[in-house]
């Protein structure tokens, strides 16, 4: 699978796993393949096939599937398990790539997008994560929110514009509709878009689609950190993976946040 660049394959996955545990968290091995520079959709496809069983890390073997993977979608080869013997060039992770190997070009970035509108299957992972934050009677409170909101690692100003775009009726808190709004804005300006002054149209209430099949209710007796909520969580488009998994080790910053006016 590695072939001829399992010395770079080496490199990155002791980079990643220094002391040896044979396990690479969710966390830090979504960061270094976002280094690819290909889409979040992609992304989200490589890592369902190298960790089918949804344990929420990956070992040397998911690892170094992975990186195949983001070589052959960089080679502009299909993602499928059965050209993972295919030839192509090294990965490329941009200022990470390890030497000594020719490498695919990183992706050209795709012109920012103005069709804010939600698809269908986005809204259903944002509606999976409203879900899983636990919700009282059908709304967030803001704190949550701006948590998930600031593993984001946008500026703050633009947070803040979103959030004031997305708090539609001025309460402090967020509904089903208010928290797709803020999580769809999040992740445009993650992809490139720029936040306008007035929530788009694609945005209004008739908008939005439907929840597939209704209210999803994640935990359905199931601790929430156990193996099925890490599933479906991992499910979700990568920079939302980031948010969700990154909330505890921010709760100092939201204490600091707490001080700090216009929001």
């Amino acid at each position: 699978m590695s072939g001829r660049y399992l010395t770079q394959y080496e490199v990155y996955y002791k980079r990643l796993d220094p002391d040896g545990k044979n396990q690479i968290g969710a966390m830090e091995a979504a960061t270094f393949l976002k280094k690819s520079g290909l889409p979040d959709e992609s992304l989200g496809k490589i890592w369902d096939q190298s960790d089918p069983e949804g344990r929420g890390y990956l070992d040397r073997t998911g690892f170094f599937v992975a990186c195949k993977f983001v070589a052959l979608v960089q080679d502009h080869q299909d993602l499928l398990a059965c050209n993972l013997k295919n030839e192509s060039p090294a990965p490329n992770f941009g200022d990470a790539t390890a030497p000594g190997a020719k490498t695919a070009k990183l992706p050209n970035k795709p012109a920012p997008s103005v069709n804010f509108l939600v698809k269908p299957e986005e809204k259903r992972k944002y509606d999976a994560l409203f879900n899983q934050l636990q919700p009282v009677d059908e709304k967030l409170p803001g704190d949550k929110v701006r948590q998930v909101m600031m593993g984001s690692k946008l500026p703050m100003p633009i947070l803040g514009k979103i959030w004031d775009l997305s708090d539609v009726d001025r309460d402090g808190c967020l509904d089903r509709y208010e928290f797709t709004v803020a999580m769809h804005l999040v992740y445009r300006r993650l992809q490139g878009d720029n936040i306008p002054d007035v929530l788009p149209l694609e945005l209004g209430p008739s908008k939005i689609p439907q929840s597939l099949s209704g209210p999803v209710n994640l935990n359905n007796g199931v601790p929430a950190a156990g193996p099925r909520v890490k599933k479906i969580m991992l499910r979700l488009p990568v920079v939302f993976l980031l948010m969700f998994l990154s909330l505890n080790s921010l709760r100092w910053r939201l204490r600091r946040w707490r001080r700090c006016p216009g929001w």
